[in-house]
């Protein structure tokens, strides 16, 4: 599932988003990572990871754990399944290798839109997994770690409950 339905956050749960407060919804959502505009992605030539991409895993992990600090009094279970967002950076992505890459590292990988088509967010998704920062940003890391090598970019998670 997507974070955002025709621009705007699904009915009916909580929104947790970085730096712009709590919103109501049907699920529990903890976004923070808002894409390159933030600055967490940056063009680099002969970059270590990708030859084209580097990625700030350093400020990632801060907005995941901030996000759990921020969030401090609200209610979250203690295990879920987590959604992890990416978007390709590449004109014609390679959906078929992030896919399978990640489906050999356990994940779940699904491409919703809101008209049913195959749209161009990937979510991987993984769990139940207990509920904690620590847990989260573990495979967080892993899963993008395996995007950055298709040339895509996180743009957060959610907790599926």
């Amino acid at each position: 599932m997507g974070l955002f339905q025709d621009g705007f956050a699904r009915m009916g749960a909580i929104l947790l988003t970085y730096g712009t407060g709590i919103g109501l919804s049907r699920r529990v959502f903890l976004c923070l990572h808002s894409g390159p505009a933030f600055g967490r992605l940056s063009r680099r030539p002969g970059s270590a990871i990708t030859g084209a991409m580097s990625h700030d895993f350093n400020f990632q992990r801060r907005e995941t754990f901030d996000t759990f600090r921020e969030s401090k009094g609200v209610k979250l279970p203690a295990r879920a399944v987590v959604d992890f967002a990416f978007f390709p950076e590449l004109e014609k992505p390679d959906w078929t290798g992030i896919s399978r890459a990640l489906e050999a590292a356990g994940y779940r990988v699904s491409r919703p839109d809101a008209e049913g088509e195959e749209g161009e967010e990937l979510i991987a998704s993984t769990g139940p997994i207990p509920i904690s920062a620590e847990e989260i940003w573990k495979y967080e890391e892993a899963a993008t770690k395996i995007a950055i090598r298709f040339d895509f970019y996180p743009d957060g998670w959610e907790l599926d409950i």
